[in-house]
């Protein structure tokens, strides 16, 4: 089921209710059309006038990005894709893994920033973290981390990772340089994370529960 929320003066209404009968993952929403994950394999969109179709049919889809009219998603075969949603154009980012612990490799998390798609990816070799040219799809920089990476933030300066162990890790985004790691909690994992429009505020869901707000400006 998905739900359409207005905000009014502070004052929140549920003026819609859409019963698409699954369950609903990494929900996006742009224009007239929602995008999520559903519980098998493939990306559901669904429009406001009660229109639905699966894209990606083939791949089981992990994470989320919705920018300017494209889709990517990053998948549990450690593959990328950037799907046209106007054309249904459907453009290989990076290949899956055909190993036979395949299982083991995966995309974590995907954001797209200022024409570059990052992303962080598990193997069972380590964590490795990788950005690409949204336009031509050269990989432009690849580096490992010791943590295993579960959400991500952008600003303008920073890379905020939070990590399985429930470290937070703050890194430079031009050098990608690591600049500090704060413990978020002892017994919890970061989940998600999102940066208010002037970045100055962090807001951090973790397992235990909790919601956390850090001033980061």
């Amino acid at each position: 089921m998905t739900q359409v929320w207005s905000i009014n003066k502070g004052d929140v209404y549920c003026e819609e209710v859409y019963d698409v009968k699954e369950h609903v993952n990494n929900l996006l929403v742009a224009n007239n059309i929602a995008c999520f994950i559903p519980q098998g394999a493939g990306i559901k969109i669904n429009s406001w006038n009660g229109e639905s179709k699966l894209l990606n049919p083939s791949k089981v889809v992990k994470c989320l990005a919705l920018v300017n009219g494209r889709l990517y998603s990053g998948c549990l075969d450690n593959s990328i894709q950037d799907i046209d949603l106007s054309s249904g154009t459907l453009t290989s980012v990076q290949s899956g893994s055909r190993k036979l612990l395949a299982k083991g490799n995966r995309v974590n998390v995907l954001q797209v920033h200022d024409g570059l798609i990052y992303a962080a990816c598990s193997s069972i070799e380590g964590t490795a973290f990788k950005i690409w040219d949204a336009s031509t799809y050269d990989l432009v920089q690849s580096i490992s981390l010791t943590s295993e990476v579960r959400t991500m933030a952008i600003s303008s300066e920073f890379i905020y990772f939070g990590c399985k162990t429930g470290t937070l890790e703050v890194w430079c985004r031009n050098k990608l340089v690591k600049k500090e790691a704060l413990q978020i909690g002892s017994n919890s994992k970061v989940l998600c994370m999102a940066l208010d429009d002037n970045e100055d505020l962090l807001v951090i869901g973790t397992s235990d529960g909790k919601v956390q707000v850090w001033g980061v400006s």
